[in-house]
C-alpha cells in the first residue's frame, strides 16, 4: 500500500465504515479521528480541522468533546469535508439535526427520516424486512398474539386482538412479513400459525437503529396506556433518585437479572391468554458530573 495522506485516510474510513452504520454524528467523527491518528504519527485535532476545510484551530476538538455545539451549518461543511454524497450526506446531516432537536414530536419525525434513509442502503431484502419489523410497533405484538392458546389465523381475528386495534389490511401484511422472516409458520394440520424460534444477532445490520425505533414505539404505547388501559390491567410506576456510578452499575445489573428472571418464568406458561408489554426505563435527568 502506498503512502496515504490524512485526507486519504479519512476518505478510506468513510468508504469502509459508512455513516449510515452510526446513530451519533459525534461518535462518527471521533472514530474517524482515532482511525487516522492510529495510522498517522503526530496527527492532531488541528490537522483534523484543516482536513475538513476549517482553519487551523481546535474547533474539531471542541465539537468531538462536546464543548461546542455542532450546528446544521457546520454539519454541512463537515459532510463536504468528508466527501459524503447522496444518502450518506443526507444521513449525516440528519444525525446532526436529530442531535440538536429538543421537541419530541420533531425528533421522532427526524428519526423516521433516518430510518427511511437507512432502508435505502440495505442491499439484502431480509435486512429491509427486519427493519420494517422493528419500525412498526404492531409486528412484535402480532408475533406474540400468534402464541395465544386460542389464536386464529385470520387477519380479521388478529386485527381485533391488537390494542390499540389495527386494520385487517395491516394484520395481513404483518402476518406475511412474520412468515417471510421465519418468526411464524403456518401449521397446515392444525390450520393456524405457530411461532418459530429465531435469532437476530446484535451485530446485525439493522439492530442498532431497529432496536431504537422499537423501544421508541413501545415507550409511546406505555405513555398511551396511562389513559387508555384500566388501572387494574396495568402497572405504571417511577422513582427519582440520586446515586453514584457504582450504584448505577449495580442497578443496571439488577434490571438485567430481573429481565432474565421474567423471561425464564414466562417461557413455558401453560395457558397463554393475553399479550402484555413490559418496559423498564432507566435514564439520567441531571447533567453528568465530572469525575
Amino acid at each position: 500500500m502506498g503512502y496515504l495522506t490524512s485526507k486519504k485516510l479519512i476518505r478510506e474510513y468513510c468508504a469502509e465504515y459508512p455513516v449510515t452504520g452510526y446513530l451519533d454524528c459525534i461518535q462518527y467523527l471521533d472514530h474517524i479521528y482515532n482511525y487516522v491518528k492510529e495510522r498517522k504519527e503526530g496527527y492532531s485535532y488541528i490537522q483534523f480541522a484543516t482536513d475538513l476545510g476549517f482553519s487551523a484551530t481546535n474547533v474539531m476538538h471542541q465539537l468531538v468533546r462536546g464543548y461546542r455545539k455542532l450546528t446544521a451549518k457546520t454539519g454541512k461543511k463537515i459532510a463536504t469535508g468528508l466527501h459524503l454524497t447522496g444518502v450518506q450526506k443526507k444521513y449525516f446531516e440528519g444525525l446532526v439535526d436529530y442531535r440538536n432537536e429538543t421537541i419530541a414530536v420533531k425528533r421522532d419525525e427526524l428519526f423516521g427520516q433516518l430510518v427511511s434513509l437507512k432502508r435505502t442502503v440495505l442491499t439484502e431484502e431480509q435486512d429491509q424486512e427486519w427493519l420494517d419489523f422493528f419500525s412498526t410497533w404492531y409486528h412484535p405484538i402480532v408475533a406474540k398474539i400468534i402464541e395465544l392458546d386460542d389464536a386464529k389465523s385470520s387477519a380479521k381475528w388478529v386485527a381485533s386482538q391488537v390494542q390499540p386495534q389495527i386494520s385487517e389490511e395491516q394484520a395481513t401484511s404483518s402476518l406475511e412479513l412474520l412468515s417471510k422472516l421465519g418468526v411464524i409458520e403456518l401449521d397446515e394440520e392444525a390450520g393456524r400459525y405457530r411461532p418459530k424460534e429465531f435469532t437476530l444477532s446484535s451485530g446485525h445490520e439493522v439492530t442498532g437503529i431497529g432496536f431504537i425505533r422499537y423501544h421508541q414505539r413501545m415507550i409511546e404505547l406505555a405513555k398511551d396506556s396511562i389513559t387508555r388501559v384500566k388501572a387494574d390491567q396495568r402497572d405504571i410506576s417511577s422513582i427519582t433518585f440520586a446515586c453514584d456510578q457504582e450504584s448505577l452499575a449495580d442497578l443496571k445489573q439488577m434490571i438485567h437479572e430481573f429481565n432474565e428472571k421474567v423471561q425464564a418464568r414466562l417461557a413455558n406458561v401453560p395457558n397463554k391468554k393475553d399479550v402484555l408489554q413490559l418496559n423498564i426505563q432507566l435514564f439520567p435527568v441531571s447533567q453528568k458530573s465530572e469525575d
